[in-house]
């Protein structure tokens, strides 16, 4: 089994319209001010939604981050399934990254907030979870290696600091080679022939 499967958000409950302005709302107002700073008040005003429609879904505004860390996990998560089920094998097997960024342009102003401007390392850990779920399918199901959970950390550390890198730096990232360097690190741990 594993191991990285019990920490992975599996589900997520259908949003109301209400709810989805209550997501843009809150990213709209964290990606200008530390997230303590926000109240239910502003955040209700933002997203033209009554307080008593907050509270009818939320507790506090910490609740409705949970919400959407766990839906953006849980997106990317479904959105990578297709990559996890096959073993490395070859470099064209190998497209974590481009396949990644299609994800992250279509959600840049969450990602953004989360990873660039307000750093939250809730979400960070979540994602590296999934990260390191799909390569564990990948590089570990059919074999065993010392070092597999160090070996994860350093991929899903990587994976998250160039993709912080992306959303910082668009113009000066040639996507093509990135692909390249991660075959590379790979290649170096012997993980692809």
């Amino acid at each position: 089994m594993n191991p990285y499967e019990k920490n992975l958000v599996t589900s997520i409950k259908p949003i109301t319209t209400a709810q989805e302005a209550l997501h843009r709302a809150l990213i709209s107002l964290y990606a200008r001010e530390p997230f303590y700073r926000i109240s239910v008040k502003e955040l209700s005003v933002k997203a033209a939604v009554a307080r008593t429609t907050f509270y009818a879904y939320y507790q506090n505004t910490d609740e409705l981050l949970v919400e959407i860390e766990n839906t953006l996990v849980f997106n990317i998560t479904e959105h990578c399934k297709h990559f996890m089920h096959n073993p490395c094998s070859c470099e064209s097997d190998l497209l974590f990254f481009e396949d990644m960024l299609i994800y992250i342009r279509t959600n840049k102003d969450v990602l953004y907030t989360l990873l660039v401007s307000q750093p939250d390392l809730r979400f960070i850990e979540k994602w590296k979870n999934a990260i390191k779920y799909h390569f564990w399918e990948r590089l570990f199901r059919e074999r065993s290696a010392i070092n597999s959970g160090l070996i994860l950390e350093i991929v899903a550390s990587e994976a998250i600091g160039a993709f912080t890198y992306w959303l910082e730096n668009t113009e000066d990232v040639d996507v093509s080679n990135v692909n390249k360097i991660i075959i590379a690190q790979l290649h170096a741990l012997d993980f692809i022939g």
